[in-house]
């Protein structure tokens, strides 16, 4: 007597006695030429029968009875399917307050800054590079755009993609100008390459802008 390698049901015999397949139906078949040999296993979470590869540590017969038994284990305590249900539509389409979302970005950058940081070499990094890093850097660029409205001070270039921040009063020179966003003008990477070098000529212009 022979059964089918995926489904373990009796295969009937055909004329004289001899076996007609391996598989009792394409179904297994399919699976069969897929998959190879099957073996029996018991889900843990549902106590369903299901069948994998031998070489498989399968444990849970779907992703969803996996997740279930991984929540109750963490939490201590089996949840139900419908509440797990329940739980997910709870929280599709919720949106964060900007509150929640600064202090969860605060929090995470600040588990990765200076030696928290797996990447840490010493403090290698110049003053200059670690100040354009910086957040503060980042918003004080963001607030110089928003106010030009995005368009180059120069060409009127409205594209967007190669805008640069300019200090109108140099970087290096005057720390304490850095920031403020009346020192800042809208840049395209053109015209900054062009007054590079050349910055204190074009001051009182950017002054009377």
């Amino acid at each position: 007597m022979r059964y089918c390698k995926v489904c373990r049901k009796e295969i009937n015999k055909g004329y004289h006695g001899h076996i007609l397949s391996t598989y009792c139906s394409d179904k297994c078949k399919f699976i069969g030429r897929k998959t190879g040999p099957s073996s029996k296993r018991i889900c843990e979470q549902c106590d369903k029968e299901f069948f994998v590869s031998p070489s498989v540590k399968g444990r849970f017969c779907s992703l969803f009875c996996a997740n279930s038994w991984r929540v109750g284990k963490k939490f201590k305590y089996n949840i139900s399917p419908k509440e797990i249900e329940r739980r997910k539509l709870f929280a599709t389409g919720r949106k964060q307050s900007k509150e929640t979302i600064l202090k969860r970005t605060k929090k995470i950058i600040g588990m990765f800054v200076g030696k928290n940081n797996p990447a840490w070499k010493g403090g290698i990094t110049p003053i200059h590079l670690k100040i354009r890093m910086s957040r503060k850097y980042i918003t004080w660029r963001e607030k110089v755009f928003t106010k030009d409205n995005y368009t180059c001070q120069m060409c009127g270039d409205k594209s967007g993609g190669s805008l640069q921040a300019h200090h109108i009063l140099p970087f290096g020179e005057f720390p304490e100008y850095r920031f403020r966003v009346d020192n800042g003008k809208t840049l395209c990477k053109k015209c900054h390459v062009i007054i590079r070098r050349s910055e204190w000529k074009y001051i009182p212009r950017f002054m009377n802008i």
